[in-house]
């Protein structure tokens, strides 16, 4: 059994510790500790699954972005990363930490949150493409990895723009990167990521790239990699496209 909670200092390496070993890299790790020292950091919405015996098996983190509007910048949350230790995986555990986070994230009087992730995971918590709600993404992603929850039916009605990811993003990333490889992974359907790979790597860059970033992003062929025991990965490249 595990209970879900906001993270205290005592679960910082532990939290560390999942995401590295979900993750293979530290990326996630360098996001969220970005994160944590920006002013997009919301404590209570750093949630962990602990187990009885005081292991943290899962995390899940909320901080604050922007949508960018003709009218201005409006506040939603971003849902990243989301992480669950590989031999608790398959088991509800990443599940319970997105509806937990996401009660928690509207008992805040928050309004709606931004994902990019796996199409076939999301959904099922109310998430739908942004682009049905005209949301912008800043970047070039499939339109259906990107998605919106409005915590609150129609919030986001009337708001059309471009998602603005916060610097402490750019710590996962490498700006100077002309070429990626972009990679859906999606493990054992628990612990849902979708990263960009700089091609030739050996760690993944993070999805999300710095506001600042003006690499063209070159994409070529897609490769689609299905098997039961390795992540899904979708390989795109030599698409040419830039940042928006």
């Amino acid at each position: 059994m595990y209970k879900i909670r906001g993270e205290v200092v005592e679960d910082i390496q532990k939290i560390k510790e999942v995401n590295d070993q979900a993750f293979g890299q530290e990326n996630e790790t360098r996001l969220i500790e970005a994160i944590r020292k920006s002013d997009s950091f919301i404590p209570e919405l750093s949630l962990v699954a602990k187990t009885g015996d005081g292991d943290v098996i899962g995390h899940i983190l909320f901080s604050l972005i922007s949508i960018e509007t003709k009218d201005g910048e409006e506040s939603v949350l971003a849902l990243a990363p989301m992480a669950v230790k590989p031999d608790c995986q398959n088991k509800g555990v990443g599940s319970a930490l997105v509806r937990v986070g996401l009660e928690r994230c509207e008992a805040a009087g928050y309004r709606s949150v931004v994902v990019l992730g796996h199409p076939e995971f999301y959904p099922r918590f109310g998430f739908v493409r942004a682009s049905t709600k005209g949301i912008r993404p800043p970047f070039e992603v499939p339109d259906a990895a990107f998605m919106v929850n409005e915590l609150v039916p129609g919030s986001l009605e009337g708001t059309k723009g471009t998602v603005q990811y916060p610097e402490a993003f750019s710590a996962a990333s490498d700006d100077s990167a002309a070429f990626f490889r972009f990679m859906i992974r999606k493990d054992k359907k628990e612990n849902v990521n979708l990263t960009l790979m700089k091609h030739g790597a050996k760690n993944s860059s993070s999805t999300y790239l710095p506001k600042n970033n003006k690499s063209i992003i070159s994409l070529r062929t897609i490769i689609v990699c299905l098997t039961t025991t390795s992540p899904q990965s979708i390989y795109i490249q030599n698409h040419s496209m830039k940042k928006r």
